[in-house]
């Protein structure tokens, strides 16, 4: 259950950071608002294989 929640921690973490560092660069592409949900898409589908991976 630690380690899960450690990887979740750190997954969302990654997620949020790296959004807020590249948030200049994100908003000059076209559609912005389509590679924020692929940031957030990803970081619940790696939060879900992390939970495979620790809770199982």
């Amino acid at each position: 259950m630690i380690a899960f929640l450690s990887a979740a921690l750190a997954i969302n973490g990654a997620a949020l950071g790296f959004t807020y560092l590249a948030r200049r660069f994100l908003l000059r592409l076209p559609m912005p608002g389509i590679w924020l949900l692929v940031i957030v898409l990803l970081a619940i589908v790696l939060t879900f294989y992390a939970a495979e991976a620790t809770l199982s």
